[in-house]
């Protein structure tokens, strides 16, 4: 049938029936729908919005949202299989999902079964009507809501009589009345206080509170926080509430940690902040060989009081243990401290940590991930050799993986190798990907995905997978940033340098920020801006202090033109100028031949950044020069290339 022929209903069963027969291809999104339909991505885009008002990727989730509810009343199908069914790779975004669209998650729709939801259900084909607002049942709704909304007005009005009256005595009663129901199931876990005697213990305090992280990680029902996003509220003094609030959490943990001789006193307090309540307060004085069954008993009982049911495969990994031996665990904690630090000499001694926890016991997988993640971080920033770094990286994720196959850290780990070293790119998807299965609460493993999705040009679910990461961490600096080098990618400056500046309030020394904005005020050509910007990235280093007072009288003598010209001969004069930062100065000026010349060189030398420096120069001039399409083939990327050139000149 020619769908350009078919009328509004006959259009919708269609596109539907092309839905539902891919029902379990998470890769099944709006470009795949458009090439089966074989029209134009913009022409089904503009008549779903005037027929439903959405777009196609909306349509395709709803359809697949919809689908679940058939299949939730299925006996012996969990959520998280129905998530699969479905398309959604992820259980927890499928629970985020649902949710949003239903009103309540997937869980307590099996609990309430399907009565009174048959107008949600999606039978095999999805007529058009279900999709439209109807605006008889929209009026009776907002009379409905303003009966209830008088009658609520009138019962507080009684209780509030009935407190004057009877002074404190039904106070109980009335907060109850007050205080809505939520059973949002939503945790941060704050970082834990070091009380030992010893200051340099915090590395302790700091892998307690990480350990049950983790496990609590594995729990599907729950929304748990990441540390980075935590990280900030380490010397706070906002209360548990406020903290909260920024959060988006219901739920606050907190704790300290004391080491003295062979003991360990763990104490926590969790607390419901939307009522002030503490839930748990509890104190554990135990042997330190038992520190192992004081991290997972915090969260098997942190996950019964939030009303979780733990599955046994969820009890089984939150009960394991990384090693038995406890000096090897005491290392690793040491090299996982210096490893979140991620500066070349702390990376250094977090290495010789990981090596020393290794000798003791070899096959300790948490230590050889940790391992593979310093030789990766080494090697991208060059500080070591990036063949040798990044070999070492890969076999020692290879290694973690035979030892444990269900290794979320450990896919992700070779995953990220693929992605930046050996430009395997359905291969680093396919890891990612596995990872994110494996632990779906994790905000680092949609992160990570998204900058693949990023490189390889598929925009719109790169910005679906780093929102899902900003849900989980809202105030993650390493998922704001990406999030605001999507922007950046798209244009979108304002949102951009939102992002960006918010990340400058977490790491303000990181010059790769300052120079993500310089960028944006050139093509922005807002000199004063990119005066101001220059003048601090100078003032970072000691040895570049003597240009700070140059910038300003070198812009009013030659503009931005004569800034450009005067950074790419301060980079060439530098021991190993960098051909990325180059080609984006040569870009910003317009010389073509100098960008490919850059770039050329970028490639030849694999230099890790450079597959992202491709969909961020975004240069009309680029896209047809044949060397530049030969770079694209070089790193793997043309026919990824030709769909995201597709989809850009469509729109």
């Amino acid at each position: 049938m020619n769908f350009g022929l078919a009328d509004d209903n006959e259009f919708i069963k269609k596109l539907t029936e092309l839905i539902l027969a891919n029902l379990e291809d998470e890769k099944f999104g709006a470009k795949e729908l458009v090439l089966k339909t074989g029209m134009n991505h913009s022409t089904i885009h503009r008549r779903l919005k005037s027929i439903v008002g959405k777009n196609i990727s909306q349509f395709i989730c709803e359809i697949r949202l919809r689908k679940a509810l058939d299949l939730l009343n299925l006996d012996g199908m969990t959520a998280a299989e129905v998530s699969y069914k479905v398309g959604f790779s992820s259980p927890a975004y499928f629970n985020n999902r649902f949710h949003k669209q239903f009103g309540y998650p997937p869980g307590e729709f099996k609990k309430r079964g399907s009565s009174g939801n048959e107008e949600n259900s999606s039978s095999d084909l999805i007529e058009l009507d279900n999709f439209r607002q109807k605006e008889v049942p929209a009026k009776k709704n907002r009379r409905h809501k303003l009966i209830a909304r008088f009658t609520y007005g009138i019962l507080l009005l009684i209780f509030l009589i009935f407190l004057i009256v009877n002074g404190s005595t039904g106070f109980s009663i009335f907060n109850m009345f007050l205080q809505p129901l939520d059973s949002e199931k939503s945790i941060a876990v704050l970082p834990f206080r070091n009380i030992s005697n010893d200051n340099e213990n915090q590395y302790f305090a700091d892998g307690v509170m990480e350990e049950i992280l983790n496990h609590l990680f594995n729990v599907t029902e729950l929304r748990v926080i990441s540390r980075t996003s935590v990280e900030q509220f380490r010397e706070s003094n906002k209360t548990a509430p406020e903290i909260a609030k920024m959060l988006g959490v219901k739920y606050v943990l907190e704790g300290s940690v004391q080491k003295y001789g062979n003991k360990v006193r763990v104490t926590i307090q969790l607390i419901d902040t939307k009522r002030e309540q503490h839930i748990i307060s509890k104190k554990f004085d135990r042997e330190m060989s038992d520190i192992f069954n004081i991290q997972s008993e915090i969260a098997k009982q942190v996950a019964s009081e939030l009303q979780t049911s733990l599955s046994l495969e969820e009890i089984k990994k939150i009960d394991a243990r990384p090693t038995q031996n406890l000096e090897a665990y005491n290392l690793y904690l040491l090299g996982r401290f210096y490893l979140n630090r991620s500066t070349e000499n702390e990376l250094k001694k977090s290495k010789d940590y990981f090596e020393k926890a290794l000798i003791i016991d070899p096959n300790f997988t948490s230590a050889i991930i940790g391992l593979s993640r310093v030789h990766f971080s080494l090697a991208f920033f060059w500080w070591s050799s990036p063949s040798i770094g990044f070999g070492k990286a890969k076999e020692l994720a290879l290694t973690a993986l035979k030892l444990d196959k269900n290794s979320a850290e450990a896919h992700s780990a070779l995953g990220s190798i693929y992605c930046w070293s050996e430009w395997k790119w359905e291969e680093a998807r396919k890891e990612y990907i596995k990872a994110i299965e494996l632990k779906p609460n994790d905000a680092s493993g949609y992160a990570d995905y998204s900058v693949l999705l990023d490189i390889l040009g598929e925009r719109e679910k790169a910005r679906e997978q780093i929102n899902i990461a900003l849900e989980l961490a809202p105030t993650s600096p390493d998922c704001i940033y990406q999030s605001s080098w999507y922007y950046y990618n798209e244009r979108k400056f304002d949102e951009s340098l939102a992002g960006w500046q918010k990340f400058k309030e977490f790491n303000m020394n990181d010059i790769w920020t300052y120079m993500n904005c310089l960028s944006i005020y050139f093509w922005q050509d807002d000199g004063s801006k990119a005066i101001g910007e220059l003048q601090k990235i100078f003032s970072m280093d000691t040895t570049t202090l003597k240009y700070v007072d140059k910038v300003k009288q070198l812009y009013d003598k030659s503009g931005i033109e004569g800034l450009l010209n005067w950074l790419i001969d301060l980079e060439l004069h530098k021991p190993n100028p960098s051909p990325i930062i180059l080609a984006n100065y040569y870009a910003q000026l317009g010389n073509k031949e100098a960008v490919l010349n850059h770039l050329e060189k970028a490639v030849k030398e694999r230099r890790p950044w450079i597959p992202r420096i491709f969909s961020a120069l975004e240069c009309e001039f680029l896209h047809k020069d044949p060397r530049y399409i030969d770079m694209i083939k070089t790193m793997g990327l043309y026919n990824y290339f030709l769909t995201y050139e597709s989809n850009y000149h469509q729109h």
